[in-house]
């Protein structure tokens, strides 16, 4: 890396600027990031990651298996109540009659 004097003029080409605005830009939009990261407590977003990861297990744990079933969408099949059976064969009954 060249050392640039006071008054000394620098060129650069316009991908190499690219670049530059590009990186500058994209630490600009990291700060408010960082902070709110920081603000937060987490150090780096990977440990925000993490942490979210193992809330989201914990949870999982603590539903009950019906909740669990629920939340999977799947289908609830009952078995016929005994009650039912013994109305049918009342029902039949009176048809015999």
């Amino acid at each position: 890396m060249k050392t640039v004097r006071m008054g000394e003029q620098v060129t650069f080409t316009q991908g190499r600027l690219g670049k530059m605005l590009t990186q500058e830009k994209a630490q600009d939009e990291r700060m408010p990031i960082k902070g709110l990261l920081l603000m937060l407590g987490f150090d780096t977003p990977k440990v925000l990651t993490k942490y979210g990861s193992t809330q989201r297990e914990a949870e999982r744990a603590a539903l009950s298996e019906v909740e669990r079933f629920t939340r999977s969408g799947a289908k609830v099949f009952a078995p016929p109540s005994p009650h039912r059976h013994a109305a049918r064969s009342l029902i039949g009954r009176d048809r015999d009659l």
